[in-house]
């Protein structure tokens, strides 16, 4: 059974105030503003290119989940 969970404000800073470095606190942000997944997210973190800094853009090529895949789409 999936459960999803959905934090309030204050919740959301109790659990990032638990993490000890800046750098993964900013990636925390990053999942929350953006709706990136893990996979999504180092796949843009090997690939800098894709993300346009002026335009604050990101222009990653679109690939599917696995299970889209395995459907054909």
């Amino acid at each position: 059974m999936r459960y999803t969970a959905i934090l309030t404000p204050k919740e959301y800073e109790a659990l990032k105030a638990t993490i000890p470095r800046d750098q993964h606190k900013t990636i925390l942000d990053i999942f929350l503003i953006t709706g990136m997944r893990y996979a999504e997210f180092l796949r843009l973190y090997d690939n800098p290119a894709w993300y346009d800094e002026k335009k604050k853009y990101n222009s990653s090529p679109g690939r599917g989940t696995k299970e889209t895949q395995k459907k054909g789409n």
